[in-house]
């Protein structure tokens, strides 16, 4: 019955499915100040370097964020932009949502 195959496959996803889940992909900056601008949605991790200013834009929203030293997770929707200034490059990895 075509019902029981749909919530079985809501229960257990098809062998060949991932989920949905794409692979995180690495990203190397360029010259400081370097910006990112999220083509779909998807989170920026940054972590390393010696990082003096990170900065988070959306449409004409202009905000200065916490330089964490620990690694910081930022969330991003299509168009978001982030701003880097750095003396020393951080590892940067781009996170598919």
């Amino acid at each position: 019955m075509p019902i029981t195959d749909a919530l079985a496959e809501m229960v257990f996803p098809p062998a060949g499915d991932s989920g949905g889940a794409q692979s995180a992909a690495s990203l190397t900056p360029t010259a400081s100040p370097f910006k990112y601008v999220a083509t779909s949605r998807q989170a920026l991790h940054i972590t390393g370097g010696v990082i003096n200013t990170v900065s988070y834009a959306r449409g004409s929203l202009l905000l200065a964020l916490a330089v964490a030293t620990g690694g910081q997770l930022i969330e991003m929707n299509t168009g978001d932009a982030v701003t880097i200034t750095y003396a020393t490059a951080p590892t940067l990895t781009i996170i598919p949502r």
